[in-house]
């Protein structure tokens, strides 16, 4: 999986916790969107 290298630097992590919540952290240059999911 190749992803082009002309756009910004941008970084994703998941972090997988029990009882199905999931913390998805996205970290781009201008700003970090922590969103947290909890799956039913």
């Amino acid at each position: 999986m190749n992803l082009p290298t002309n756009k910004p630097q941008k970084e994703v992590n998941v972090a997988t916790l029990p009882r199905g919540l999931y913390i998805l952290k996205i970290v781009t240059g201008k700003q970090t969107i922590i969103k947290k999911v909890i799956l039913q």
